[in-house]
């Protein structure tokens, strides 16, 4: 799994705000991504080059879906193609 362009190490920023993420795609080993809105407020993930976190199972699609800072929460949305 790749990630690009937001914190994946102990910097816990406005811990209001951030999300702490454990990601497990079936095939890395779990991986800590903490996103932070004020680095990037709509994170994509998926298999497909130019999401922010590139998964590499076979049971996630291209552009899977995203992690949306709205209204002072985070959403995930299914973006599943």
């Amino acid at each position: 799994m790749q990630y690009n362009g937001f914190n994946s190490g102990h910097n816990p920023g406005n811990s209001a705000s951030t999300l702490l993420l454990t990601i497990f795609d079936g095939i890395s080993a779990p991986v800590n991504v903490r996103l932070n809105p004020a680095e990037a407020n709509c994170v994509y993930f998926g298999r497909s080059e130019g999401n922010q976190l590139l998964l590499k199972s076979p049971l996630v699609s291209g552009q899977h879906g995203r992690f949306v800072y709205r209204d002072g929460n985070w959403f995930v949305e299914d973006k599943a193609m």
